[in-house]
């Protein structure tokens, strides 16, 4: 039996904490992998024939891949032959991580109409079968000349899905998808903001996962989402005002100082976070999630690490409702997603900047044991 030295510590062991503690190598099979490296050059869409300007229609997916969803504001498809579809893969100088091929996203700013996300580029992969637990790693690079305008880019997410081709990318009350787990950038007053945000089953009555709200979280949720900062809440993984997790390993990418400390109050311009044309680089991101085991009951699993630091985390999340009449499992990934830029830059600008990503690994269990909370004591007890 593991107990906890100390009384504050009591509380977490609820919240799953063990699991830091209780996975085993000989559980983790890799389920997918890409490195792009034996994809051919492929571009997300091609002009519509009905006329300049109007929405591209989609390619086939890659080899691999599932299904892909594009909509460009400038791109070859639609009249702009010095801009560039929303998804691209292909041998890119300085936009491989490993070898010499990548998948790049790019993102356009248009500001009319004013509700619609420009652009949107995703690549999905739905797996042939359920999975109670998921882990997934990749490696992101941002283009060292973004001008970083406010924006939120959905970038990443874990799934269930039922829907088929084009359905899984309908999501809300109605739509094919849940649960979900997944990750922004947030560009906006407060810096680059770390944002997660999670989505239930079933959707009809526990998309924003309300009937069995979560405990135990770094910050209030707003509609299922979290904008978290890169201070106390990767520090405070529970909002308790203690430091369970603090930053060994999370540096600036300018400054080079563990983060926040290259910031001010806490803030992280996306340029000190993904760096610039003076230095950049690459960033490991990697995602674990745990189906609840039964419906109702409060004990699934969500954990993010950044360069091998953990920064989010909890285990009291039912990610499949009271109500559900079954159990589901994760079985699709979804690389990129909806891009919503600053509306106020000017059409003219034709804005579009890009991220790159590489080295996409799936698991069906965490591979490696994480450590510790460093003030977690444990003792084994017969």
């Amino acid at each position: 039996m593991l107990l906890f030295h100390r009384p504050k510590f009591i509380a977490l062991l609820t919240t799953g904490l063990l699991s830091w503690l209780s996975i085993s190598n000989s559980q983790a099979n890799v389920i997918f992998a890409e490195d792009f490296e034996q994809q051919p050059d492929w571009v997300a869409g091609y002009p519509n024939t009905n006329g300049v300007g109007l929405r591209p229609h989609a390619n086939p997916a890659p080899p691999n891949w599932t299904v892909i969803r594009t909509d460009p504001a400038y791109a070859p498809s639609m009249g702009d032959a010095d801009r560039h579809e929303s998804i691209e893969i292909g041998a890119f100088a300085d936009k491989a991580r490993s070898g010499e091929r990548s998948v790049v996203f790019y993102r356009d700013a248009k500001s009319e109409p004013n509700w619609k996300w420009w652009s949107d580029g995703i690549l999905a992969k739905k797996f042939d079968q359920e999975y109670s637990e998921v882990y997934a790693e990749f490696y992101i690079k941002w283009a060292p000349n973004s001008d970083h305008p406010k924006a939120l880019s959905k970038l990443f997410r874990i799934l269930h899905t039922w829907g088929e081709g084009g359905e899984i990318f309908k999501g809300f009350r109605d739509g094919f998808n849940g649960p979900i787990a997944g990750w922004n950038y947030v560009h906006n007053n407060y810096g680059l903001r770390n944002t997660i945000w999670m989505r239930g089953y079933p959707p009809a009555n526990h998309y924003y996962l309300e009937s069995n709200p979560i405990k135990g979280l770094p910050r209030e949720m707003l509609s299922g989402d979290m904008s978290l900062n890169f201070d106390n809440n990767i520090n405070d993984l529970n909002q308790d005002r203690v430091t369970d997790n603090p930053n060994t390993k999370l540096v600036g990418m300018k400054s080079g100082l563990l983060i926040p400390q290259g910031g001010q109050q806490g803030m992280i311009h996306p340029r000190e976070f993904f760096g610039d044309e003076s230095i950049t680089g690459w960033r490991k991101m990697a995602f674990y999630v745990k189906m609840n085991s039964a419906p109702g009951v409060a004990d699934g699993h969500y954990e993010q690490w950044i360069d091998d630091q953990l920064v989010f985390a909890n285990y009291q999340i039912a990610w499949v409702g009271k109500d559900a009449d079954k159990m589901v499992g994760w079985n699709a990934v979804k690389l990129g997603g909806n891009d919503y830029i600053d509306k106020s830059l000017p059409d003219s600008l034709r804005y579009e900047d890009w991220y790159a990503m590489d080295d996409l690994v799936v698991m069906n269990a965490h591979p490696h044991t994480p450590s510790a909370p460093s003030q977690l004591s444990v003792t084994r007890q017969p």
